[in-house]
């Protein structure tokens, strides 16, 4: 697990869904700003990806930068 990967207890993790409504984006526009590196990638759990909550917070105050991959 990376730095940035790392989950602070009672910190909420949300659905890509979740995700969608809060940036105003359609699921599949949020898998293709992953794959560009324009959007946080999230944790890996099983076969779902989940966001920290504040990390989608955090990313839109900043202005929404690109990502690293």
């Amino acid at each position: 697990m990376t730095p940035n990967s790392t989950l602070q207890q009672g910190e909420e993790l949300i659905t890509k869904m979740q995700v969608a409504q809060q940036v105003k984006l359609s699921k599949r526009s949020i898998d293709r700003k992953i794959e560009a590196g324009e959007f946080p990638k999230g944790l890996k759990l099983g076969g779902a990806r989940r966001w920290r909550s504040s990390e989608i917070s955090d990313w839109i105050r900043s202005g929404c930068p690109r990502v690293s991959r």
